[in-house]
């Protein structure tokens, strides 16, 4: 694989917690060609599976920490996936990598209690936590195997790993409320508050934040709390705060992004204190990244209906999205930001890798959030075939193609 510099407007980066600024530098835009064979290993498997509906490779669990996993849906081989019919019905399996080698195939479907909805899935530890719903049980499986039910439907919002214990927050399918649990167990529950779809953690607490109507001398009113390891704590707020956009627990440090009224600047708060303002009107959404760093993914109106994506830490702007762009995956850490924005007719898709731009192949593009990953430094981004084809890992030293007739939907 081929890689040929080109030129990227010069941009500062400012993080908090690692404390640095750097430059960017002038580089030109490079088109990647692509490779079946560049260094990802390819394996023949039979994946025929067992009455569980489970198979497991080879090099099933022999994976180091460094490994970069690949979550993707299979369909049977000459099954149009980007058809836009309806699949129910059609037989689909997910298939993880480790490092382009396959080592885990779960069928989906009700006899399986597997779902084929790629939000139910997530990578963690290397291993797959899925969650599924017959309508009255919830059960959440570890690599296909049943660790936790419990009766009641609800959809995981956040599912996270903890000194061996599975902490989640449910919601129910199209209600309000939520329940955070762990090992299944219901530690906190509420009927109608927000919660905010952060699961924190910091030297081993487990953090969360959620907004509920709470009656008081006036009348209703909202209110703010933190969770720290199911202790919840109301958050003191200023009184003129008209809204609050999303909250979160970063090393151990609550912020808040909240503005005072519809045109007024997002004020972001550092445990309780104002720390830097962001001058922006017509907001659409403004959330935290997930992410150890303090990093807002803002939304707005640029004209009607135009919207533009920006990324905002303190009180520096740090991206190189330009006006009109809208990213499809993010991913903020010490090395730098890196983020994908996907082909459109006035944009030519791009991914951004610290100092350096690239050119996404033509064909493909990152199916959702979570398609990018930093391993051992390296950055891997998971790109779907637009026209059906299979998918294939990308990494600034050259892409590599899975054997899967389907999106990727999740990296690690």
């Amino acid at each position: 694989m081929t890689k040929v510099p080109v030129s990227v407007t010069s941009r500062s980066r400012y993080f908090r917690y690692y404390a640095f600024l750097w430059g960017m530098k002038k580089t030109v835009l490079l088109i990647l060609l692509l490779a079946t064979a560049c260094g990802l290993q390819q394996v023949e498997v039979d994946v025929h599976s067992g009455s569980d509906g489970v198979w497991r490779g080879p090099s099933y669990g022999s994976h180091m920490s460094g490994t970069c996993y690949a979550l993707g849906l299979d369909y049977p081989k000459g099954h149009d996936w980007k058809s836009g019919t309806d699949d129910d019905g059609i037989e689909c399996a997910l298939m993880m990598f480790a490092d382009g080698i396959p080592v885990l195939r779960v069928r989906t479907g009700d006899e399986y209690g597997v779902s084929s909805d790629p939000l139910r899935h997530r990578i963690r530890n290397g291993k797959l936590y899925s969650d599924y719903t017959d309508g009255s049980t919830t059960v959440i499986k570890e690599d296909g195997k049943e660790v936790i039910r419990y009766e009641g439907s609800e959809e995981i919002l956040c599912l996270e790993v903890v000194k061996g214990s599975i902490h989640s927050i449910g919601i129910p399918p199209g209600g309000s409320g939520f329940t955070y649990r762990v090992d299944g167990c219901r530690i906190v529950h509420r009927d109608s508050a927000s919660v905010f779809p952060h699961l924190d953690v910091h030297d081993g607490s487990v953090f969360f934040c959620f907004s509920d109507m709470v009656r008081n001398a006036d009348g209703y009113g909202l209110c703010h709390y933190k969770v720290a390891d199911g202790k919840v704590m109301q958050v003191e707020a200023d009184p003129d705060v008209t809204k609050v956009w999303d909250m979160k627990h970063v090393a151990g440090e609550l912020y808040m992004a909240v503005s005072l009224s519809d045109r007024s600047p997002v004020i972001i708060s550092v445990n309780g204190r104002s720390d830097s303002s962001i001058n922006l009107v017509n907001m659409v959404s403004c959330t935290f990244c997930d992410s150890q760093l303090a990093c807002l993914h803002i939304r707005f109106m640029l004209k009607f209906p135009e919207m533009t994506d920006i990324l905002w830490m303190g009180d520096k702007r740090l991206d190189m999205c330009d006006l009109g762009c809208i990213y499809s995956d993010v991913l903020v850490d010490e090395f730098g930001f890196n983020g994908v924005i996907n082909h459109t007719d006035r944009f030519r898709g791009v991914i951004f890798d610290s100092d350096n731009s690239y050119v996404i192949p033509e064909g493909y593009a990152v199916a959702g959030k979570g398609c990018m990953t930093r391993r051992d430094e390296i950055l891997y981004v998971a790109f779907s075939s637009t026209t059906g084809g299979p998918p294939v890992i990308w990494t600034p030293d050259g892409t590599d193609t899975l054997d899967v007739n389907g999106p990727l939907i999740c990296l690690r």
